[in-house]
């Protein structure tokens, strides 16, 4: 897209308008390529995580909106502390406990270990020497719970890399029509 600009009268009085009418627009141009990107982080986390609950897509907060001197930045951010380590992957390890608890079956992912009744969940070692939680039921039998590890190495997506080049084109837009607005709300611009 090309904007050319014919400038009539006092170009020293229009220039001070246009600045004067700029800064603002390019910071609601910004703040709506932010909104517009973090609508499509979450429609993309949707998207390469189509089995999960929805969380990390509805976490993307609206933009932050930062300006400091003449720069104008604005980004939408998830306050998940996992939503970063999906995106590039890494290593995941307990904090708070001695191991991670990954959920086996239906009921253990509504419920994390502390939550069941004392006593109910039996730590157990495989012949393969894998650690898991289970619950005991009749003639030896059980129900697997949980499988505990002391850490989990989780494979990058790139879902944010690739909600960027998604939104790059749409955003340009969004910066390109409101630059057209503000130069059609200064007196003696005419755009060509």
């Amino acid at each position: 897209m090309t904007l050319t600009v014919k400038i009539k009268g006092d170009a020293g009085l229009i220039i001070d308008e246009m600045r004067e009418e700029f800064e603002p627009a390019m910071a609601r141009a910004v703040f709506g390529a932010a909104h517009f990107a973090g609508g499509k982080l979450a429609e993309v986390s949707m998207a390469v995580f189509p089995k999960s609950t929805g969380r990390l897509g509805s976490s993307f907060m609206p933009p932050k909106f930062i300006a400091t001197g003449k720069n104008v930045a604005a980004g939408a951010l998830s306050t998940l502390p996992h939503a970063d380590i999906l995106d590039r992957g890494g290593t995941i390890k307990p904090r708070t406990v001695k191991m991670l608890a990954i959920p086996l079956s239906k009921k253990a992912k509504k419920l994390w270990p502390r939550e069941w009744p004392k006593g109910e969940l039996v730590r157990i070692t495989s012949k393969k020497g894998n650690v898991l939680l289970v619950t005991p039921k009749g003639k030896g039998g059980m129900d697997l719970h949980y499988l505990l590890k002391k850490s989990v190495d989780i494979t990058g997506r790139g879902y944010i890399e690739r909600a960027r080049e998604e939104a790059e084109p749409d955003v340009a837009e969004i910066v390109a029509e409101e630059m057209e607005v503000t130069f059609d709300a200064v007196p003696g611009v005419e755009q060509t």
